[in-house]
């Protein structure tokens, strides 16, 4: 019987040590001001903003966020080529440790793109954050109004 808990006693300390190896926890990232703004009429797009905020001593690498309810979605930044906005896909994105990163107007953005259904002003959406090394954080965003002014935010996480 000793043999037996002594056993899952070690089980238990070394499934610990494989989720938390890489030392984040969950208020290590902080989500602020997330947003969706709701489709126009007959188009499969859309656009979804917020603010990390990363906690931990150490830089965080986003990689991917994706969505129950939205088939694809992508990192993507505006930059200025001469007089022109050009806006282009980013694979990953670095969150200085002690710092933060948004995703807003004008700048880097989340493209959702694909969808299935409008998005419509009230509802809330699922976007899970995935980090280098499999760490996942989700967050209910509000979608918004097209006319709703983007330096006030519904809601933070």
């Amino acid at each position: 019987m000793e043999i037996k808990k002594r056993g899952y006693f070690n089980l238990l300390f070394i499934l610990i040590n494989v989720l938390f190896a890489d030392g984040l926890v969950a208020s290590d990232i902080q989500i602020e001001q997330a947003s969706v703004r709701e489709t126009l009429p007959g188009l499969q797009i859309s656009a979804a903003y917020m603010v990390i905020k990363n906690n931990s001593e150490k830089d965080l690498r986003l990689v991917n966020i994706n969505s129950p309810r939205i088939p694809n979605i992508e990192m993507h930044e505006n930059r200025h080529q001469g007089e022109m906005m050009a806006m282009r896909k980013v694979e990953s994105l670095v969150i200085p440790a002690g710092g933060e990163f948004g995703f807003r107007p004008g700048g880097h953005h989340l493209m959702l793109m694909g969808l299935k259904q409008p998005l419509i002003k009230g509802e809330e959406v699922t976007l899970r954050l995935v980090f280098e090394g499999g760490k996942e954080v989700e967050v209910l965003a509000p979608v918004i109004s097209l006319n709703h002014p983007m330096g006030e935010h519904p809601m933070s996480h």
